[in-house]
């Protein structure tokens, strides 16, 4: 039986939210001086902007922000907002995805489900409150509006996510900057993968997850968002685009 301190008033499990913040900004070039998810769009850091709707989603009880690069800059979170903990990824250089799997371990707890969540994600609104109790991805029909490299998702007639796939095409179903995972499936995954296995190391961390929900026949809807204009800031040409068209 489910503790009841455990489930909200909506009969929502408890939920964990792990952001990404930890990349080098490679590609950021001259905006690289700070990491990317504190660039700010509408005078809001990009990442208080996801933050804030993290607040308002009353199943989410802790953010956990996963920082690498200049991770210093980060702190003032910790001050500004309740239920924000950094958790230091030494490796930021390197992407180790069963790596990133054993330090969730460290945080999540049976009957808790967990987001998954790019930092450098846009949110004209909050997308956290649509989910349900039920494992999935977001996405999001790509117009070619910008062009650009897309992860490309692959649906059953269930409107299950199978597979993911880089692509450079027009009218396709684009991966979208989150997820979230049941308690269920989080639990399978530390009991039963090899978190060692090559194919989990080295692979794109939603594909991962994606290629274990196959594996352990555990059902990731698509959950479809609206288009909005960019998904994610990888260069200085997504800023300077983005701004001019978030502007107020």
């Amino acid at each position: 039986m489910i503790n009841e301190q455990l489930v909200s008033k909506n009969n929502k499990l408890k939920s964990l939210a792990f952001v990404f913040c930890g990349g080098r900004n490679l590609r950021m070039n001259s905006f690289s001086r700070i990491p990317k998810q504190l660039l700010k769009i509408n005078n809001i850091p990009i990442i208080e902007t996801i933050i804030q709707n993290l607040e308002k989603t009353e199943q989410i009880t802790k953010i956990v922000l996963v920082v690498g690069y200049r991770w210093k800059k980060f702190e003032y979170l910790t001050k500004k907002y309740k239920n924000i903990v950094l958790l230091k990824n030494k490796n930021y250089t390197v992407e180790l995805k069963g790596d990133f799997f054993k330090k969730i371990k460290l945080f999540w707890k049976k009957k808790q489900n967990c987001f998954l969540i790019n930092g450098d994600m846009l949110m004209p609104e909050n997308y956290f409150l649509k989910n349900n109790d039920k494992s999935f991805v977001s996405g999001f029909m790509y117009n070619n509006e910008k062009k650009t490299e897309i992860v490309s998702l692959k649906i059953n007639q269930a409107k299950e996510v199978i597979d993911a796939a880089v692509v450079d095409q027009q009218n396709v179903i684009r991966m979208g900057e989150f997820a979230m995972l049941e308690d269920e499936f989080m639990e399978k995954i530390f009991t039963l993968i090899d978190l060692n296995d090559p194919m989990i190391k080295n692979n794109l961390l939603y594909k991962v997850i994606i290629n274990l929900s196959v594996k352990l026949n555990h059902s990731l809807k698509l959950q479809l968002e609206k288009w909005i204009g960019m998904a994610d800031i990888d260069s200085p040409e997504d800023i300077i685009w983005i701004r001019k068209k978030w502007q107020n």
